[in-house]
């Protein structure tokens, strides 16, 4: 499941979304076939079908900071009057529009280091916004809620997964994927990192075309172990495990 929908976007954000794909539609194309257009690579890519490569490097920053600026301002807006349930069309919308402009955040390339703060801002500003529709639209519950004793909870700091030196970009061979996740389940014991906490700092660990498979299929995910089990579903070959075998078979022998 991709973290967007091409019918949720608007032009500016469609027009994006076409054009870090190489996607170059005619002047006269219409809305609604661009929208068929990313709704078919998005197809491609959640299947991992695609070979595409996502690239937004070649967009000025000055024009990506001014799309990311509109795009924020008009979700804040919106957040900000909804009122509406989990079940309206309204709100799947703003959480696709969230799941956009999160992976256009993602990719922005700041070319020097005065224009970091802006992409370190604007994250803070998207988690804040989040927090927003996730606080005027709390997921009801028929359980009443328990007395919360505050002494009971325990922060852990953040993984900071990207200092680890560690990513997956899906683009070598299948050994690739096994020593992969052999040397991030390394690192987590090692440094006495707990699975939630890995899982939720896994975005960290993918680069290139292995980072766009995360973003599609990433709600699909409830724990560390279903997203190993669609890694090795989707980057290994049917044949891994018997080739495997074989292996074992022949060095005992």
């Amino acid at each position: 499941m991709c973290a967007f929908k091409a019918e949720h976007l608007l032009v500016d954000e469609l027009d994006y979304e076409l054009k870090i794909r190489d996607i170059m539609p005619e002047e006269s194309t219409t809305v609604d076939k661009k929208r068929n257009l990313l709704g078919g690579a998005l197809e491609q890519e959640a299947g991992n079908r695609s070979f595409l490569q996502i690239s937004a490097i070649s967009i000025p920053f000055e024009e990506q900071q001014k799309g990311i600026s509109e795009t924020l301002d008009s979700l804040s807006k919106k957040i900000e009057k909804f009122r509406g349930t989990v079940k309206d069309t309204e709100y799947t919308r703003l959480t696709s529009r969230l799941g956009h402009i999160s992976a256009r955040v993602y990719l922005l390339h700041c070319p020097t280091e005065e224009q970091e703060p802006f992409k370190k801002s604007v994250s803070l500003r998207i988690l804040a916004l989040e927090g927003e529709l996730s606080r005027v639209n709390p997921i009801a519950t028929s359980i009443p809620n328990a007395p919360v004793n505050v002494s009971s909870f325990t922060y852990s700091k953040p993984v900071q997964v990207h200092k680890w030196g560690i990513s997956f970009a899906g683009e070598k061979q299948h050994t690739d994927v096994m020593s992969f996740l052999e040397r991030v389940e390394c690192l987590r014991i090692s440094r006495g990192v707990s699975e939630e906490d890995l899982f939720a700092a896994s975005a960290e660990l993918f680069t290139g075309t292995a980072f766009t498979w995360f973003m599609n299929n990433r709600g699909n995910f409830s724990c560390w172990s279903d997203l190993i089990k669609k890694l090795k579903s989707d980057f290994l070959p049917y044949s891994f495990q018997d080739d495997l075998l074989d292996q074992i078979k022949n060095h005992k022998q």
